[in-house]
């Protein structure tokens, strides 16, 4: 029978190997689920903090972990992990009905599944526990293909990140997640005290934020949109694509996906990577268009309760 552990601040040393573990699963070639920055990102940063783990431990060893930071009306699990054992499901399941007794009244948002685990056994765990699932696409990008080219919109200059767009970056994320009520990351993130997805982007450093081709497309002063690139090796991600819902229609983001896929080759990466909702067919069919290749794989990547997230 498993023990749980609340561990947080000194005590999350303790989950220094299953950490590399975690990184090798998502990080291996072919087989990466978020993207470079976002494992990265969360391995490098727990030092402590605001951030618990939820543990599950046999005879003095963790076997399961879920590291997340809680809010007042939300809970962030940034990461999940069972160990590779016949009991993995079993521990899969414990620990998401660990969290829903443990955080009953509050939303809670799962930011990626469990690498190196099948991942239709970890959607039928969920879904027994009430979650919803969103579903998210694997597309890529070769670099040999040729990009069309794509008119530049009028009435829009477009500049490189600097630190003076901080504050308009984080108030296009609140006017863009807004039309999208399904998706709760950004509420939570909020309500946990955390930045908001495309600031935690350009703040990761030159090790992930792929600076060069990144790109901000204002109208005036206005922030009207931007495209996030990181990077691992030779193979480019787009992060984050986001368009402010006044400035849609006018080609702003095909004009800004093109500008990156044109720099691929001279930046000498060899493919880009991104995901997409399921549900979100215009961005599919734009992607499509720019010759992205649709992975058969369809993966499960936030999960929520649903309860405590505001509507929109």
């Amino acid at each position: 029978m498993s023990e749980i552990k609340i561990l947080q601040g000194p005590e999350l040393s303790s989950l220094g190997l299953l950490l590399e573990k975690y990184r090798r699963g998502q990080n291996k070639f072919g087989d990466m689920i978020i993207g470079p920055f976002w494992v990265n990102l969360i391995v490098e940063k727990i030092t402590g903090g605001d951030e618990k783990a939820l543990a599950l431990t046999k005879d003095g060893q963790v076997e399961a972990f879920v590291i997340h930071k809680t809010g007042s009306n939300s809970v962030l699990a940034s990461m999940v992990y069972v160990d590779k054992t016949e009991r993995r499901e079993a521990l899969l399941s414990e620990l998401v009905f660990r969290m829903r007794k443990i955080y009953s009244a509050k939303s809670i948002v799962f930011g990626d599944p469990v690498p190196d685990m099948d991942i239709e056994a970890q959607k039928r765990i969920f879904l027994s526990a009430g979650f919803r699932v969103l579903e998210r696409y694997k597309m890529e990008f070769s670099a040999p293909y040729e990009v069309k080219e794509v008119d530049r919109p009028p009435g829009f200059t477009f500049k490189k990140y600097s630190k003076t767009l901080d504050r308009k970056v984080a108030r296009l994320d609140q006017r863009a997640y807004r039309d999208h009520p399904d998706e709760p990351i950004l509420e939570v993130l909020t309500d946990t005290g955390s930045n908001p997805p495309s600031l935690r982007i350009v703040r990761s450093g030159p090790a992930f934020f792929e600076r060069s081709l990144s790109s901000f497309a204002l109208s005036g002063s206005e922030l009207a949109g931007g495209i996030y690139c990181t990077h691992m090796g030779k193979e480019l991600w787009i992060s984050n694509l986001v368009v402010d819902p006044h400035f849609r229609g006018q080609g702003l983001g095909k004009y800004l996906l093109f500008k990156v896929l044109k720099g691929m080759k001279p930046g000498g990466y060899r493919r880009c990577m991104l995901m997409v909702s399921a549900d979100n067919h215009s961005a599919l069919n734009m992607y499509k268009k720019f010759r992205f290749k649709l992975k058969r794989n369809r993966f499960n990547f936030v999960y929520t309760t649903g309860q405590g997230v505001k509507n929109h």
